[in-house]
This record gives C-alpha cells, sequence and structure tokens, in this order.
C-alpha cells in the first residue's frame, strides 16, 4: 500500500456550483467507501482557493466542516451571525444554511469535508493534528514532507507506522470519533 493516496497537484480544479471559484476534489462521496469502515457515513474532502468575498453554494442534506489553511484568519457569515474562524480552526455548517465568505484579508485556502447526513452511520470529522489519531481514515499533509507535497492525500496508517517523512508535521486528518 502506498503513503500517496492522491497527489493535488494531478488533480484538476472543478468550478464551484456557484460559478465563484474553484475547488479541488480528493475524495469523493464514492470514494470515501474505499477508504472509510462501513460503519461510517459517505463524505468527501477537497481543497478551495479563496480569493475574494463570495456566497457558498447550498447542498442540502450534507454537514460541512470548513479550515482555512495559508496563514489567514477569514469570517464566515452563516444564516447572518458572522463568525471568525483562525487558520487551522475548523467550524460546522449545514449545507442548506445560508453561508458566505464575508472578508478575507488575503488570498489562502480551505480544507473542506461535507458529510451527507441522510445516509446511516459514524459522522467523520476532519481536525487539525501533529500526528494523525488511530481513528484517521484520510490526511491532508499541510506542508510539504517526503514523498509528498501540500494538499497531497496520504494513508494515515502508513504514517502511524513510521513511513519515512520529513518537515514540519501538519496534517487536515478526517476522522471518526471514539
Amino acid at each position: 500500500m502506498s503513503l500517496l493516496l492522491r497527489r493535488y497537484s494531478s488533480t484538476a480544479p472543478e468550478p464551484w456550483g456557484n460559478g465563484a471559484g474553484a475547488t479541488t476534489e480528493l475524495v469523493s462521496f464514492e470514494d470515501s467507501a474505499k477508504l472509510s469502515p462501513s460503519s461510517a457515513k459517505p463524505w468527501r474532502l477537497s481543497v478551495a482557493r479563496l480569493q475574494q468575498p463570495t456566497p457558498f453554494s447550498a447542498l442540502s442534506n450534507v454537514r460541512r466542516t470548513f479550515m482555512p489553511i495559508g496563514g489567514n484568519t477569514v469570517m464566515l457569515t452563516i444564516n447572518g451571525i458572522t463568525h471568525v474562524v483562525p487558520e487551522t480552526q475548523t467550524i460546522d455548517f449545514q449545507g442548506d444554511d445560508r453561508v458566505s465568505l464575508s472578508h478575507l484579508g488575503a488570498p489562502c485556502f480551505a480544507v473542506n469535508l461535507m458529510v451527507k447526513q441522510n445516509a446511516p452511520g459514524r459522522t467523520p470529522m476532519l481536525v487539525f493534528t501533529d500526528e494523525p489519531h488511530d481513528r484517521a481514515i484520510a490526511a491532508v499533509a499541510l506542508a510539504n514532507g517526503s514523498g509528498f507535497t501540500r494538499f497531497d492525500l496520504v494513508n494515515p496508517a502508513l504514517l502511524r507506522s513510521g513511513a519515512k517523512r520529513s518537515g514540519p508535521n501538519r496534517w487536515a486528518a478526517v476522522q471518526l470519533p471514539g
């Protein structure tokens, strides 16, 4: 089994549903079943480039988790309430909430986890970590390392088993609740 599951630089970005930007999908809802135990709800993992304030697309029956990356604190307005979201912190909201990126000091990225809510099973969560936990089912590199670059999707089990890596240990991990 390979440490690298998907190379970010080899994956073409897709336009947002509202046409205001693009995202690079690392794991589709369908592919999440290959990475997850059968007890997990379907999930999707992507990296978006944030260029300017803009509304988010509505996605019914999806719980969304948003984590800004790149040194910026951003502000999201969710159903009329503004939330400050510092780098590597997460905020959860429902896909049919009214959400907009209301302030962006400079362009940056965001790691996004979307989980289908109308499916049975446990709900995966997105966490920032220095070392993926044993409940992690996927990890996004937030810094370059040996054999992977920023935003590559890696196998957390191989990271835990001592696979060779160098550089800072910064990960956005998808994991199941304990």
